[in-house]
């Protein structure tokens, strides 16, 4: 939907300043003229914003959820592979969480004990991995904020 209104603003933005423009071309420029100038090009610059943030779900599309459910299994020194699934009341004691990033993962009501590595293919991760270790080292508190922009 976003996609749709950004696309009519940047259509719409360019009609009017190709106007504008031409109708500068035949007459003396106002200050009126240049505030509506003005105008389409920020029209212009904010749909182009709008357009990049958008998501590339289509209309009524929702984040996908873990398709496997794991419950009340105890996990220790192994990997545990965390792509497509959701584990409940699951105990995790030295493990090696695998997460590619392919598919979401949950836990609900997790144990964890011992040492927790993670590890993932994904290059993409690797800099909010390097994040996640560097505030765990300092001990400081993490807020999760979740957005769709």
């Amino acid at each position: 939907m976003r996609s749709t209104i950004s696309g009519v603003v940047i259509v719409a933005a360019l009609l009017i300043a190709g106007f504008l423009a031409w109708q500068g071309f035949h007459q003396p420029f106002s200050v009126t003229h240049d505030l509506a100038l003005a105008a389409c090009v920020a029209g212009l610059l904010i749909a182009s914003v709008l357009n990049r943030r958008t998501a590339p779900r289509q209309a009524g599309q929702q984040v996908s959820k873990p398709k496997i459910r794991v419950e009340s299994m105890y996990y220790e020194n192994q990997p545990v592979r965390l792509d497509g699934c959701e584990f409940v009341d699951c105990c995790f004691s030295n493990v090696t969480f695998i997460y590619d990033g392919r598919e979401p993962f949950a836990f609900v009501q997790p144990k964890f004990g011992g040492k927790i590595t993670i590890s993932t293919k994904n290059q993409q991760l690797l800099p909010l991995l390097d994040l996640l270790r560097q505030v765990e080292e300092k001990k400081l508190p993490v807020e999760v904020l979740v957005s769709e922009t």
